[in-house]
């Protein structure tokens, strides 16, 4: 599976984007940073991310499934 990762400062702006695509995703807040990580996303969404103003973007391939435990 394709994972892309978009870095920015513009918070909203990062949301709003994400909440656009048909795609899965985190929404990551730190002190002046945002990130935002879609699963499940082609290298048109890495694409799109890289046109947008202001951020970092980049894409991996999972290779290997992840187990949450003991979360909350």
């Amino acid at each position: 599976m394709r994972v892309v990762f978009v870095e920015g400062k513009d918070g909203g702006g990062l949301l709003a984007w994400a909440r656009g695509l048909p795609y899965p995703f985190w929404f990551l807040e730190g002190e002046g940073v945002c990130l935002v990580q879609v699963l499940g996303a082609g290298e048109e969404v890495l694409a799109l991310a890289q046109a947008l103003p202001g951020v970092r973007a980049w894409a991996f391939t999972l290779k290997e499934g992840v187990v949450y435990k003991n979360l909350g």
